[in-house]
This record gives C-alpha cells, structure tokens and sequence, in this order.
C-alpha cells in the first residue's frame, strides 16, 4: 500500500470517527443542516464517500499493476505461477475468497490460507458500532479466531467473506433494492446465503461485542462463548486434587477429575423494521442507524430471558437454573441481615469473583438499611474488590466490597415468593451466541387486500442460547411468604 493511500486511510477514519462524535453528542435530537455541526455533518458525509471510492480505485490500481508485474517476471523466468511464492497473497487479495481458494493446492493449504488472510483482516478491522472500542474489538476478534478456526479456518472464512468492501458495498446496495456489479454479486454469492444477506462482521453484534451493559448486565456479567454451529459444547470439571507424597517411589492416588460435556442450544431470535418508501429516499443509508436499532431490541429481549426464560425454543434464564434460594428473615419484608446472609450462603470458591444482581429498586431499600454508613454496606466502586476483583458494574456502587448490577426486569417490589435478589460467579452463566446475523429485505410489502402500500423492511434473524452451568455458583433472596 502506497503511503498515499495510507494518508487517505488515516484521514478516513478520523472522519468516521467526528461523524460518530456528531451522531453521539446528537442523539435524539434534530440536527438542523443549517446549523454549523449540520453544515460539518453533510460535510463529512461527503467526504468519507468520495475517500472511500477513492481509497477503492487506488487500491484496485496498485493490484492491478502488481499483478502485470508479476505476471511478467514469472513469463520471462519460465514460471508458471501468478505470484513469485506459491500461495503468496498480494495487497487486498485476501479479501478474495476465491482467489485464496485457487492458490491452494490442498483442503490443508486451503485453510491455513484462510488463516492468514482472517488475521490480515483482523487487522484492518474498525468496528461500525460507536460503543465498541476498535483494540479491544481486535483483541476480541483474534481470541474467536485462535478457539474457533480448525483446520478449514471457518471463522476467518466468516471474517473474509463478510468483512470483503465488495461484500459491505453489495450490502449496502441489496437491502435497499440497488442493482449489484458482477464483482458485487460474486462477493454475496460467496457467502453461500440465499435470499438474505449476512451483516458485515464489523456491524454483527454476534461477532464484535456491542452492548453497553446497562440494558443487558447479565450478557456483560457473564462467560460468552461464540460457535460456528447451532450447538455449543463445553466441558466443566470437579476440579483436580493436589497432595504431598509420603514417600520417594510412592505410587500416586488417582485423583482424576470427574468430566462432563454440558451443551447449549442455540434458539433464533428475530427483529424486524418497516418504513415507506419516501422516509427511506429522504433518510437516505438507514443501515447504520437500523444496525443500532436492532442491538438496542436484542438487549431489550435478552435482559428478559437471561433472567427468566425457560429454555424451551429460548434461552435457560439465570432464575431458571440458579434453584438455590434462601428466604427473608421477616415475612414480606427485606432487612439488612438479609444481604449479610446471602452473601454468606454462596460457597467460598465463588466469592472472589462474585456480583449482585437486582432491580435498582432493591439497592434504594439497601441504602436506606444504614443512612448514618457506620455499616459501610456501600463502598467506594473506585476500589478493588474482595480478592483482587475490580470487575465493576453498571451501579455506581459497590455492596460488601462486589460489583452491583441493576436489572429492570427483576422483582422490584417485596412480593412474597418472589426473588429480589442474586448474589455468585456469573462466570458459571454461559452464553452462547451463533456467530452470524441475517439480513432479509422485504421489498413492496403488501396491504391487507395484497396490493402495494408502497412500504419497504429488513427482517433481521440471529441465533444463541444460554444455560447455568453450576447451580452451586449462586444463591437467590426470595421473600419470605409466611
């Protein structure tokens, strides 16, 4: 890459990046184009399109050329390869699926092609999502790699063919009904999806993590896992047991740790957007905005099923699988013994990395328990936790030393038999997300009579599951009914 193109690049970005600024310091209000941020707005907007097609054409120039240089310093050293190393890929080629798949001269090659390539990209990546963070999205992206690339490299397939700008731009045309280049068709084609479209991993919430965690705290709270088929599967363990030897040449006990082999099913969710034809010529790209849209529904849904779904065609919620409760001390009513009894109840071998789980309206009851703080219920949330843990949450203090996470679809009232309140290691709540996002456009949809409305929307299909894997990991308050 020219250091030209590397300049366009860098400034490419940090308009993307204003842009966000823009949106971000904006949002849910009118931006009025008249206004100096509007003026600023249309812009930038401008200018990223006409960096991006020019960033494009460079790049395409620069391969072109390397290829004719190539081809002709093979042809006069009688070789019969396009490149000088067999296998070598050149600039941008690695976005090309195709072309990785014709250089290798094995299932083998084939995938440790892919390999290299997923990594290229990985470092290329820029997430879309103005909450995720583009290191910690890399970092991400290259711990999903190394678990879940065997030896075809299906997860860096996913990043290449998804992450192509041939592929982002056929996005972008076929969900608002634009015809496709030939080069544009190839890259959908390549995905192998029919009659939809899959999101580009940089906007796929089931590839780069973004969630804000205050909607959803459970999701961010818990062990994510991430599989390329609709089932995860995992192994727990009893742990192993470690002792002293008596003696030099003593035998050594059999101490094996017990195995299990816990699975997740993953159930499809789905979300869906209509508008008319005129909102969608005079908004312009909604993609963006829609992708924010369906992050905020898919948080919305999942704190409900986190918390209570019953595993059947859903999610196990954490109410769920987390069986092991223990009452009030006084009947329909929650005193500040409680806390220090639940809290005691979870086993020490999950403390160190324990968190409370509550409706916000549980931690206004705390508070009040001790208004003169000689209990010192609430500490600081700049400090360490018990053990080292600085794990915080999404309240802005900590209780007994651990990280407090507020959920609006918990109890927020003091009914009897009703659970107000979680205390464990959130680890022992997996998550497992199916990594992929379907994008279906529904084109000229029609009235109750079949005839036009002149509406347009996008269908959006995903699909994940959750499970308590130790029940043991948490302890539940429920209120004492008599």
């Amino acid at each position: 890459m020219s250091e030209k193109v590397k300049e366009l690049r860098s400034r490419l970005e940090e308009a993307r990046s204003r842009v966000r600024e823009i949106d971000s310091e904006n949002s849910g209000k009118y931006l009025d184009p008249t206004s100096a941020e509007g003026e600023e707005w249309n812009r930038l907007n401008e200018e990223v399109d006409e960096l991006e097609k020019t960033i494009s054409q460079c790049e395409a120039r620069e391969a072109r050329v390397g290829e004719l240089f190539e081809s002709g310093r093979n042809t006069e050293a009688g070789a019969t390869f396009h490149t000088a190393r067999p296998g070598a890929v050149r600039g941008d080629d690695f976005w090309d699926a195709l072309e990785i798949r014709k250089r290798a001269s094995s299932p083998q090659e084939e995938g440790r092609l892919f390999q290299d390539a997923g990594k290229r990209a990985i470092e290329r990546t820029t997430p879309a999502h103005e909450d995720a963070n583009k290191e910690d999205a890399q970092a991400h992206l290259e711990r999903l790699q190394i678990s879940l690339d065997g030896e075809q490299g299906e997860f860096s397939r996913h990043l290449i063919k998804t992450g192509n700008p041939a592929y982002r731009r056929a996005f972008v045309k076929g969900i608002s009904g634009r015809s496709l280049t030939s080069e544009e068709q190839r890259a959908l084609d390549l995905t192998g999806e029919t009659g939809g479209f899959l999101l580009p991993y940089t906007l796929d919430p089931t590839v780069i993590p973004t969630s804000s965690g205050v909607t959803n705290p459970i999701r961010a709270m818990a062990e994510v896992k991430q599989t390329t088929t609709d089932k995860w599967k995992g192994v727990t363990s009893t742990g192993m047991v470690a002792a002293y030897r008596e003696a030099e040449g003593e035998e050594t006990t059999d101490d094996s740790p017990k195995f299990g082999q816990p699975e997740i099913d993953c159930h499809a969710a789905d979300a869906y957007a209509q508008w008319t034809y005129e909102f969608g010529q005079d908004y312009g790209s909604i993609a963006p905005e829609l992708a924010k849209m369906v992050q905020k529904a898919k948080d919305k849904l999942e704190a409900v099923k986190f918390h209570s779904g019953t595993g059947e065609k859903e999610p196990f919620g954490l109410a769920t699988g987390a069986t092991e409760l223990i009452e009030t001390i006084t009947k329909e009513a929650f005193a500040v013994g409680d806390v220090y009894a639940l809290e005691q109840a979870v086993p020490d071998e999950f403390r160190a990395e324990a968190s409370w789980l509550g409706h916000r309206a549980q931690y206004n009851r705390i508070r009040q328990f001790d208004t003169a703080g000689g209990a010192s219920l609430f500490v600081d949330n700049l400090r360490g936790g018990i053990g080292g843990n600085t794990v915080q949450g999404n309240v802005a203090q900590r209780l007994l030393d651990y990280p407090t996470n507020a959920l609006s679809t918990m109890e927020s009232g003091l009914t009897a038999s009703k659970t107000i309140l979680f205390f464990g290691d959130f680890s022992y709540y997996v998550i497992a997300d199916r990594i992929g996002t379907l994008v279906k456009p529904i084109d000229n949809i029609p009235g109750e009579n079949g005839r036009p409305t002149g509406q347009e929307g996008l269908y959006f299909w995903w699909r994940n599951g959750a499970k308590v894997m130790s029940k043991a990991a948490f302890r539940g308050l429920k209120v004492k009914a008599a």
